[in-house]
């Protein structure tokens, strides 16, 4: 079985990432807000969508990839309003083991179990 990959963050590395997930026949589906980044994407073989929710909606798996602290915040309450629950994240931005921590346990906090 084939999962969808989502790749929220299409910059330098998330690009990168997506680019060798579709080389390797992944179905990815991305976001970025730098338009440039969601066509390379596209003209790559990935599908874009037109917002973090769309691609946590679509996907099986979400790669983040993102420039700061506060934007993985945003991510993950947009991630959370998703339809689905049953995400596996997979976050990579280069941020301090501190700033994951925080989203991580803030996101739990906003949870409803």
């Amino acid at each position: 079985m084939n999962k969808t990959i989502g790749i929220i963050g299409l910059g330098p590395m998330g690009g990168i990432i997506a680019t060798n997930l579709l080389k390797n026949d992944f179905s990815v589906v991305g976001y970025d807000l730098k338009l440039e980044c969601r066509r390379e994407l596209e003209a790559n073989g990935g599908t874009t969508v037109s917002s973090t929710t769309e691609v946590a909606d679509e996907a099986d798996v979400l790669i983040t990839s993102l420039p700061g602290a506060q934007a993985l915040d945003t991510v993950i309450d947009d991630v959370l309003k998703s339809n689905r629950p049953d995400h596996v994240l997979i976050e990579t931005s280069t941020l301090t083991l501190d700033q994951k921590l925080k989203a991580a346990e803030d996101s739990l906090d906003l949870c409803e179990w």
